[in-house]
């Protein structure tokens, strides 16, 4: 009995290795990652408990997986400020759709109480080329890396800014469009994640936006493209081969 529940657990633990292709992403990295799957539903499916609350009467629309929220610039999803949020490394991502080219700066997502801004990505005014900034020092600096690849009205765009206090990059569709080289931690701040706005409640987001993630450390071009194709719920949900292998040897037959 015992060595048919063996050569049964190596079988599992052989097809999880093995039989899938998508990358795993490091759990440990995750901050909050917000799938809007179920109608008004605005939670944080990480286990951080990083759930949003919904201002103002976003709709639930069909999303690039499953559902998606749609604002109108009037509501914005507002996740309350955590500790464990301020990051001084980090991957913030999105999927976007936009109905029309942005007629002031649009904010997809952001922890910005300027001058002390977190982290954060826009579409600027009139061209819809994506911008990551983040702010670092009193005075302060704004370190900011601006995409030349537009950002098309009524086509779903990934975009997703990393910083691992060494360069900014900002990646248009699981490719590279931009980066920036700086040397600063940035400014941490007490305000509010929040999709469709800024703490002081501007750059106010019109659009379709999807699965929405937070790391605490810069995801590589090949952990980013893993998402982007298979969805923050199935590139989070199988841990690395070295986590599998640490889990078996932890098997104890009784």
């Amino acid at each position: 009995m015992k060595k048919h529940f063996r050569l049964y657990l190596i079988l599992v633990f052989a097809f999880l290795i093995f039989a899938n292709p998508i990358r795993a992403i490091n759990l440990f990295s995750v901050v909050g990652i917000w799938v809007f799957d179920s109608n008004k539903d605005m939670s944080d499916i990480s286990g951080n408990g990083h759930d949003g609350v919904e201002e103002g009467k976003a709709k639930w629309v069909d999303g690039k997986f499953g559902k998606a929220v749609e604002l109108d610039g009037t509501n914005a999803v507002i996740v309350k400020h955590a500790d464990d949020m301020n990051l001084e490394s980090f991957t913030l991502m999105a999927w976007v759709n936009i109905p029309n080219a942005p007629t002031d700066w649009w904010t997809v997502a952001a922890k910005d109480g300027w001058p002390d801004r977190n982290y954060g990505i826009w579409l600027a005014s009139g061209t819809g080329l994506a911008h990551h900034s983040w702010t670092s020092g009193a005075a302060p600096d704004n370190n900011a890396v601006n995409a030349v690849t537009p950002v098309i009205a009524g086509e779903w765009y990934h975009l997703a800014a990393t910083y691992d206090l060494k360069v900014s990059k900002l990646y248009i569709n699981g490719k590279l469009d931009a980066e920036g080289n700086f040397n600063a931690n940035p400014n941490f701040t007490d305000v509010e994640f929040i999709m469709g706005r800024t703490a002081n409640g501007s750059y106010r987001y019109m659009g379709i936006i999807d699965e929405v993630g937070l790391f605490n450390q810069a995801l590589s071009e090949e952990d980013i493209n893993s998402i982007m194709e298979s969805g923050l719920k199935v590139a989070t949900s199988v841990e690395p081969n070295d986590k599998l292998a640490t889990k078996w040897s932890d098997v104890k037959l009784r």
